[in-house]
C-alpha cells in the first residue's frame, strides 16, 4: 500500500501516509521492538521485549490476539510469509518460531 509502519523505543507504533509522512494511526504497544503488516494490510503484527506477539486491527488499533509461549527473549524481528499465511518471529536468544 501507500503506508509506512514505524516503531519506536517508547512502544509506539505509527502508520504514516507514504507520500505526505503524516500520522494516520497510532498504537500503544508496551515494549514494542518490531512490527510488520500482514499481506492484506488489515492486521499489524508486533513483537515485544517480553517475548509476546500482538495482532492488531490496523483500522481500529485494537488488539485482536496476543500470542505467548513461543519466544523466550525480546523479539528482534517479526515477518510474514505471503505465500503460506504464516509468520515468523526471532528473539534475542537466537530462537526463531514459525506461527
Amino acid at each position: 500500500g501507500n503506508q509506512i509502519l514505524v516503531t519506536g523505543k517508547n512502544g509506539l507504533v505509527l502508520t504514516l501516509d507514504g507520500y505526505e509522512g503524516t500520522v494516520q494511526r497510532s498504537f500503544s504497544g508496551k515494549g514494542t521492538t518490531s512490527a510488520c503488516w500482514t499481506t492484506d494490510d488489515k492486521t499489524i503484527l508486533t513483537g515485544a521485549d517480553d517475548g509476546t506477539i500482538s495482532c492488531w486491527n490496523a483500522d481500529t488499533g485494537s488488539v485482536i490476539r496476543k500470542l505467548e509461549g513461543g519466544n523466550s527473549g525480546s523479539i528482534s524481528w517479526v515477518g510474514v510469509n505471503p505465500k503460506y499465511s504464516m509468520f515468523a518471529s526471532c528473539d534475542t536468544n537466537t530462537a526463531m518460531w514459525i506461527w
